[in-house]
């Protein structure tokens, strides 16, 4: 095996087999999954449509296996993030590929017709044995015809070794199993239903795979002779600093070392702002090490961040995995979270709100806004079938603890409104 150094992390890549379960796992990737759904869609779509539904098919299929090579191409090219574009594969390239599947069908196909369906099998498992070599030098190549070449099948069998035995094994159960579904499970559910369960499967197979083989290609590229782009792009190699983070990271995880690569986090920390994927990572990290003040300090940063970056839907996912391990929790500034707050209102997420109040009113006394918090907890609290008392009870607490007249005649009124309601 020949472990290259990964241009975005100076660090040596896996082993494909330590990558099992993130080969299988790649389609629920959040940069992958809506192509899976938008793909399911047009395919449950097109089976109402005729003619226009044929060329809905046709071209579902095509955009498909084009993202599929794009997924390969990308990672064989040392990227570890999914492709963000379908932009280096032609669509000619992906027709040439699909016309040899559908010769490659026609002699299935023709084999059980004439020779039943134990030399159909052994076909199938032939085409299953050469089909990841053929995909991969379709890409290495270019060329879908050029790869039409035996001797490089073996060779390129011979190199990835036990990884390639291995995924043309499990493909070959997934397409017995993505077969046999086809032909049963229309006879018990909802056509709709059922094809949109064949055809996810079928997605999912084609997109893990891809990855897969990709992941293969830049292990042993230097045995391939094969050249990654991301080699050559030394700007983006010296400047995504994050990338190499993430890759440090995924190696403290891995084994289990922690302590070197949070002083290395906190102190690139110090000199720049984290990007949200590199956050994320990193508390992955801390939720794994365990340490209670750790993970509640990186949560407050990591929440001012996302309110900052008006990320919304991460900042309230964050709050609410907070709160659920640690009850106590505290966000970076009140003001900041005030935005949080409108926004649990607004999606309807009252137990986050609640939270929110409850833990800025004790700990915010001071802010504009914190008169319209304690109302709004009176609110929130009357609507449950709870008595308003906790909030009137937190709204005396800022009172007494504001040196603000001014603030403590505007929680004055605050408490008058409650009162009356």
């Amino acid at each position: 095996m020949t472990a290259e150094l990964h241009p975005k992390s100076k660090a040596k890549i896996s082993a494909w087999h330590t990558k099992l379960g993130t080969f299988l796992m790649y389609p629920a990737r959040a940069e992958v999954l809506p192509a899976v759904a938008i793909l399911t869609v047009c395919t449950v779509v097109s089976g109402y449509l005729s003619i226009v539904g044929l060329v809905i098919a046709l071209a579902t299929t095509l955009t498909a296996y084009k993202f599929a090579f794009e997924i390969l191409q990308h990672h064989a090219d040392g990227w570890e993030e999914p492709p963000e574009a379908m932009m280096s594969i032609s669509g000619g390239l992906v027709f040439q590929y699909l016309f040899v599947l559908l010769v490659a069908a026609i002699i299935y196909w023709t084999v059980k017709s004439f020779l039943g369906d134990t030399a159909a099998m052994v076909v199938l498992a032939v085409f299953s044995l050469i089909q990841p070599a053929y995909t991969m030098l379709t890409v290495i190549e270019g060329n879908a015809l050029w790869a039409l070449n035996p001797p490089k099948w073996l060779r390129l069998m011979q190199i990835l070794g036990n990884g390639y035995i291995l995924l043309a094994l499990l493909l070959f159960v997934g397409q017995l199993f993505e077969t046999w579904l086809g032909s049963h499970v229309f006879s018990f559910m909802p056509n709709p239903v059922a094809t949109a369960i064949v055809k996810i499967i079928g997605l999912w197979i084609l997109f893990s795979s891809a990855y897969w083989m990709g992941y293969l290609i830049y292990q042993y590229h230097r045995d391939l002779d094969y050249v990654p782009n991301a080699h050559n792009d030394q700007a983006i190699r010296a400047l995504d600093r994050d990338g190499i983070l993430i890759q440090a990271i995924d190696t403290a995880i891995a084994n289990e070392s922690y302590e070197d690569c949070i002083t290395r986090i906190k102190y690139e920390s110090r000199e720049r702002v984290l990007g949200i994927a590199a956050q994320s990572k990193y508390r992955e990290l801390l939720l794994k090490k365990g340490n209670a003040a750790e993970i509640r300090q990186q949560a407050q940063t990591f929440l001012h961040q996302l309110l900052t970056e008006k990320n919304m839907p991460r900042a309230m996912s964050l709050a609410i995995q907070q709160f659920g391990i640690d009850p106590g929790f505290v966000p970076l500034d009140g003001e900041t979270a005030d935005t949080l707050v409108k926004e649990a209102r607004r999606v309807g997420q009252s137990g986050l709100e609640k939270k929110l109040l409850v833990c800025l009113l004790q700990n915010f006394p001071d802010e504009t806004v914190t008169g319209d918090w304690a109302i709004r907890l009176g609110e929130v609290l009357l609507q449950s079938g709870e008595s308003a008392a906790q909030a009137i009870n937190l709204l005396d607490a800022a009172s007494a603890a504001t040196r603000s007249e001014t603030q403590r005649q505007r929680l004055i009124v605050a408490r008058q409104a409650i009162a009356v309601n």
